[in-house]
């Protein structure tokens, strides 16, 4: 079975909005069957931007790092030089944007990704016309990976809520 591998943002907007846990207990719990499954992963940037304060960063140190891979092999290393090198030199881009994107983990969600042969799953869109911000479906075109949203995740895995 396909491996997916979230970024923060589907995370926090589930929890906030759409799949809130006190009216959608059932995504939860289908997140974490799928994490035990190994269906679902996350990067240590991704678990470590959510592991701050707040019921989220609860929910997220109480499923421990099981689900967590790892970012300092080698080969996910050179993915990501690779990609600060590709952000750094388009110019399509304002140095903030590009500083913006690199302090964050959506470059090492796309070097796992990569280096792993994961699906990101991700709320941004792949729009390469953006100017004011580095869209991980952008970079992660460019190298090579598939990105989908939270929605055709549940598709493609057969979720049900209920």
């Amino acid at each position: 079975m396909a491996a997916y591998l979230l970024d923060a943002n589907v995370l926090i907007e589930a929890w906030n909005h759409y799949y809130r846990p006190e009216f959608l207990p059932g995504f939860w719990t289908w997140v974490d069957e799928q994490q035990q499954a190994r269906t679902l992963r996350t990067t240590q940037s991704v678990h470590a931007e959510l592991s701050g304060d707040g019921p989220l960063s609860d929910w997220i140190l109480a499923r421990g790092k099981g689900w967590v891979v790892r970012e300092d092999d080698e080969a996910t290393q050179e993915t990501f030089a690779r990609i600060v090198g590709f952000v750094n030199s388009d110019p399509r881009w304002s140095p903030r944007a590009r500083a913006d994107f690199l302090r964050g983990a959506d470059p090492w969600v796309i070097a796992v990704a990569a280096v792993q042969g994961m699906t990101i799953v991700t709320l941004e869109r792949n729009d390469p016309t953006t100017r004011k911000k580095v869209l991980i479906p952008v970079v992660a075109a460019e190298f090579g990976v598939a990105t989908v949203n939270t929605f055709e995740l549940l598709r493609r895995l057969g979720a049900r809520l209920g």
